[in-house]
């Protein structure tokens, strides 16, 4: 067997281990190299469950105003229905909230202040890379963020 297949198979087999935590069908003698999560992502794990948890409390910001259905959220937030959806049941996935849905959300003339504060936190944070995303990811959202609330300095192009 090649180095190559060699290699493969015992990343085959480790994988396997992994799974199912136990020594069953391996041989004696055989290597078994199992990945194991680093620091780093189990760091950046928990600042995604940070901004997650972050972005629930626009739902309840919203409900504490008084706006418990769809439609009167997507009012409050001056967003579409969709995004509204998208938005409150957690369809961001990892990357969180845009800075388009964010400086959507921060023009709107009905959204209240509680919901104001909590949006504002969020920008901050992300801003301050609280929520593990990448230098060019963070420079992404500063660049294409229009409210100037969240202390963003603009660069000239």
């Amino acid at each position: 067997m090649s180095s190559q297949a060699e290699y493969c198979y015992q990343t085959q087999q480790a994988k396997r281990y992994a799974k199912t935590s136990c020594t069953e069908g391996l041989q004696a003698g055989t290597t078994v190299r199992v990945r194991t999560v680093t620091m780093g992502a189990a760091i950046l794990h928990d600042q995604r469950a940070a901004q997650a948890r972050k972005i629930s409390e626009i739902r309840a910001a919203l409900a504490c105003s008084g706006c418990h259905t769809l439609h009167r959220q997507s009012v409050a937030l001056g967003l579409c229905r969709s995004t509204t959806w998208n938005l409150l049941t957690g369809g961001h996935k990892h990357c969180g909230l845009t800075a388009d849905v964010v400086n959507s959300i921060l023009i709107c003339p009905t959204l209240p202040e509680p919901v104001r504060l909590v949006i504002h936190d969020y920008g901050q944070r992300k801003l301050a890379g609280d929520y593990g995303h990448s230098a060019q990811a963070i420079a992404r959202f500063r660049s294409r963020l229009l409210v100037a609330s969240l202390d963003v300095v603009k660069t000239p192009a």
